[in-house]
C-alpha cells in the first residue's frame, strides 16, 4: 500500500527561522512515526505550493491577506518558496521517501486558469485539484516519478 502525504504552504513565511526549523523537525518526526506504524507502505511526499508562488506577477510586490495584510517582493516569494521546497525535499531524501514537487505543473496551468479561489484563496479550487490528482496519478501512482534532479530548482 502507498501512503501519500500532501504538504502545502503560503509560499511566504514571515516567522523566525527557528520556528521554521521546529516545524520541519516536527514534520520529519511525524513522518518517521507514520513510516514505522505503516511499515509495509511506501511513503510519498507531495509538495503543494501556496497561491503566491505559482502565479506570474507583473508588479514588484504582492500583498495578500492571512491574519493581516502582508506585502512581499516577488524575489522574496520565489526565494522562500524554493527554500521551503528544498527543506521538505531534504526530509524526503534523508529518509528514503519519494518526493513530488508540484510547482512546475501548477505554474504552467496557472498561466491560463485560476487554481485558487474564488470561494477560498488558501486552497486549490476544482481545476487545481483535478490537475493535482492527474499529476499524482502519473508521477507517483503511475510509476514514473518526477526527475529528482529538477526538484525544487525553480
Amino acid at each position: 500500500a502507498d501512503v501519500l502525504i500532501a504538504l502545502g504552504g503560503t509560499g511566504i513565511n514571515t516567522e523566525k527561522k527557528i520556528k521554521k526549523n521546529n516545524i520541519i523537525y516536527i514534520f520529519e518526526r511525524s513522518l518517521l512515526f507514520m513510516a514505522r506504524f505503516f511499515h509495509q507502505s511506501k511513503i510519498s511526499i507531495i509538495y503543494i505550493p501556496g497561491s503566491a508562488s505559482i502565479y506570474s506577477v507583473f508588479g514588484p510586490t504582492v500583498t495578500y491577506v492571512l491574519d493581516e495584510n502582508i506585502t512581499a517582493t516577488n524575489e522574496t516569494i520565489t526565494k522562500v518558496g524554493r527554500e521551503g521546497c528544498k527543506n521538505i525535499y531534504a526530509v524526503a531524501k534523508r529518509n528514503g521517501f519519494q518526493f513530488l514537487d508540484t510547482r512546475p505543473y501548477l505554474r504552467e496551468l496557472a498561466q491560463t486558469k485560476l487554481l485558487f479561489g474564488p470561494e477560498d484563496y488558501d486552497h486549490l479550487n476544482q481545476d487545481g485539484q483535478i490537475l493535482l490528482a492527474e499529476v499524482i496519478i502519473k508521477q507517483i501512482l503511475g510509476g514514473s516519478p518526477d526527475n529528482e534532479n529538477d526538484a525544487c530548482k525553480s
